[in-house]
Parts: C-alpha cells; structure tokens; sequence
C-alpha cells in the first residue's frame, strides 16, 4: 500500500526491480513538495513543456489534460503525469503571484484561511517596525462598514491612550515632515495644530473637553482688548484698552498697490525734527506671564508696518512694562520688553526681549525681514502659558510670506510684571518724519480664555 497522502509507494521485502517504486517515490516528491505552479488558469497542455513545470488543470481540459480538472500536470520524461492534491497542499502560483491551499472547499487563497491574531508588526508594500507596527504604502485606504457577517451597519475608528498628558491623534506630513495635527494631544482637550516647518506648531483651534468651548484661533467674540481702525478716518476704536497717540493721527485711503496698502489702518506721523517719534500704547498695563497656572499668560497678535520710512529710523512693536511713551532711544535700552524692532542703522527686524535691567537680547531674523523699509506689511504673535516660563513667537511678513518663530525663556519681563501693547517708531538723527502705520491690535489675557499656544 502506498502513503496514506501523497502516494507514495513502499519498497517491499524481497521485492524484484526496487528502484522502479523508489524513483516513482522520488517523481512525486519532486513534484508535490514546495509546489510550484506555472498557471492554473489552463485547459490545454501548454506547447513544448520543460520536465519539472507543473500546472494546475483547470475546468473542462482538452488534449493530454482530458479528465483531469483540479488535478496537478506534472512535466517529467517529456510526458503528463497527473497528481490528485491532498488536503493542506500548499502551492505558490508564479503568473499571479499568489500561494494557495488545497481545503475541502478546494484550492483557496492561503490568506483565506489565516487567522492573524497577535502579529507582532505588519507591513504592505513597506517595511513595518516596532514603532510603527502596521506600515501600509498605498494610493487610498478604504475602512468600509461590515456588511459580510452582516454588521450594524456603523463604522467607528478608535484611538486610545493611556493618561490624559499622552497624546491619542492624527499627524498629516509633508515629505515626513509634519504639518497639521488634531486630536487629543498632551490633555484631554481637542486640538487642531499646524505647522509651517514640522517644527513650530500653532493651535488653530481647540475644544474644551471640560465645558465644550471652542477656542478658535481668530475668533471675533474673543475680544478682550482690540484695536483697529476706521477706513480712511482718525478713528482709532479700542476695545477694552484706551490709548495713548503719539504724533498726528493720519488717515489712510485704501489702494490696490500691495497687500499692505489695501488694509485697513490708521498712519502715526512725526514731527520733521530729529529725534522724534510716532506710535501708538495702551493706557493701562494688562498682560502678565503670571505665577501660577490660573494665572496671567496672554496671546498678542499686532500688525503693522512703515508709511514712510527715514535712513536712522528705528522701531518697536510689542508688549512693555510701562504706559509711559517711548522717547528717543534705541529700542535695546528699553526694560521689561518683548517684542520685535531695530536701532537706527540695523537693515533688518529682531526680536526684543528684556527683563527689569540691562540691554535688550536681540535676535536677528535676517534678510528676509527688511526692518526700515516702507510698506513692508509685518505680523507678530506672542503667547505664554499661564505660569509659563517662557514666551513663544511668530513673526511673519505678510507681503511675502516668510515666517520666523521661536522660543524665549531668558532674560524675560518677571512673571509678575504687567505689561501694556506698543507700537513706536522714531526718526533718530534725521530730520524728517517718519509714519508708521497700525492695521490691528489684538490681546487677551490667557488664563481667562485659555492660551492660544503656538
């Protein structure tokens, strides 16, 4: 009697011509071990066969494969044999390519009858990892409800994550470097964040999972202290925060030259005489860091640029400890500052920071940030955490798009020094005025209505 599954036939004791049942034992392993198909999608014999391909017959075969549907063509000799599969006969299909199994349904894609459970990573088309588990390179990715077993009828993505500082949520790169993000990222309050760079990231919105307000970034109801102006009037409107003019308030007419001449805004021009200044500050001083996480942290968005520029012009724009105006200094002499400006004779803007004493920090943003030139349309956002030890900015230039962010942590206004909104610029030594132009003025205080966060 043969092998109860492949056929093989025993060698019997005494038996005449022994190497004839043990090489037809050989022929059957040579075919069914490691089974390798060519197609299975024919029902003639293919021409000129090479001994060793082997064919799965399919479904009314002719010629040589008559009678033989589902069975195993086997070249050896230059003639057919023919193999009944057994149950568990595994097969790789090299035209597909795909292996399969032989079942009691018969012959099924193994993947049919696999049951992944526990793997340890999986990857399509790409190499997965032990950070990234389950690694898929494709065009699209459809998740669909179930309707096979048959489902509900729903479809629901989870993500979970261990403790409410984790973060559970959605990373959209470009060119693996990251650009967006929403979820629950560091609390249990939704997020949406983006990012310029991959590096720096801003909150666009976020959603309060403790009273389900919704933060948004440029939220009009927000308004703690705004200023903006009229169209082509004086009026300056100030909105929780009076101020203080420093020169003559002049009106501006909207045109469509640039990006700067058609917003909104409201001119600040100095006298002819060196040394003189123009600008607009609050009356009040408003904004701390603050000593605790209920306390103080604020958000800052002020947009602004030159009218009319002078050779030793020199600027500042941001938040000081002082309602008093500025005079006729370089801006690095002034204390309890953040903010960006220049001295007379610097081309381009820096950030400016100080604490009670001292000289300002400077850092330089570089050519990209043209500092006394006319018309150049500048937009600064400060923000701290309440209690927070430091300050983060955004400078970008409106008119052409670069943007240049950061983090300050030294040489800071104390955490308990109030602060209060400027905008200044000054003629230095040259006797001619100088106008400087406010589009808005935007503050709130943090701990009140959450912190922006960049």
């Amino acid at each position: 009697m043969p092998t109860p599954r492949f056929g093989l036939p025993y060698i019997a004791q005494g038996q005449a011509q022994k190497e004839v049942t043990h090489n037809d034992a050989l022929v059957r392993l040579d075919a069914l071990v490691d089974l390798y198909i060519l197609d299975r999608d024919l029902a003639a014999p293919p021409g000129s066969p090479a001994d060793g391909d082997a064919y799965l017959v399919a479904a009314s075969p002719t010629g040589a494969w008559a009678g033989q549907a589902g069975n195993i063509a086997y070249v050896i000799d230059g003639g057919w044999r023919f193999f009944v599969p057994v149950k568990g006969l595994v097969a790789y299909v090299a035209d597909e390519p795909t292996i399969i199994v032989f079942t009691t349904s018969g012959w099924v894609d193994l993947v049919s009858v696999l049951t992944f459970q526990n793997l340890t990573k999986l990857g399509i088309l790409t190499s997965a990892d032990n950070t990234n588990r389950l690694a898929v390179k494709s065009n699209a990715i459809l998740l669909s409800h179930d309707d096979v077993t048959p489902g509900t009828g729903d479809l629901r993505v989870t993500l979970n994550k261990s403790a409410a500082a984790k973060d559970a949520g959605f990373v959209f790169q470009d060119g693996f470097s990251t650009r967006a993000l929403f979820g629950l990222l560091g609390d249990d309050n939704f997020v949406i964040k983006v990012s310029p760079d991959g590096s720096a990231f801003f909150n666009a919105a976020r959603v309060f999972g403790l009273c389900g307000r919704a933060d948004m970034r440029n939220s009009a109801r927000r308004r703690y202290a705004e200023w903006f102006p009229n169209v082509n009037t004086t009026t300056l409107n100030a909105i929780g925060l009076t101020t203080t003019t420093t020169g003559t308030a002049t009106a501006a007419a909207l045109a469509a030259t640039s990006m700067f001449t058609q917003s909104p805004r409201l001119i600040f021009a100095s006298a002819a005489s060196a040394g003189s200044s123009a600008g607009v500050n609050g009356t009040e001083l408003i904004a701390w860091r603050g000593s605790s996480s209920d306390r103080g942290g604020f958000y800052l968005l002020m947009r602004f640029g030159w009218e009319i520029t002078q050779p030793q012009g020199r600027c500042f724009a941001g938040l000081r400890g002082s309602t008093a105006v500025i005079g006729d200094v370089n801006p690095t002499v002034l204390t309890d500052i953040i903010g960006i400006g220049f001295n007379s004779g610097q081309s381009t803007m820096r950030v400016l920071h100080n604490d009670a004493s001292g000289t300002a920090s400077a850092i330089n943003l570089g050519a990209s940030f043209p500092s006394n030139s006319a018309q150049e349309f500048y937009e600064l956002m400060l923000s701290a955490e309440p209690g927070g030890s430091e300050v983060q900015y955004r400078v970008e230039r409106l008119n052409t798009g670069h943007v240049a962010t950061g983090t300050i942590s030294t040489n800071l206004p104390d955490a308990g020094t109030f602060l209060t909104p400027h905008l200044w610029g000054n003629n230095g030594t040259t006797a001619a005025a100088v106008q400087i132009a406010l589009h808005t003025m935007y503050l709130e205080n943090a701990s009140l209505y959450g912190s922006r966060g960049f």
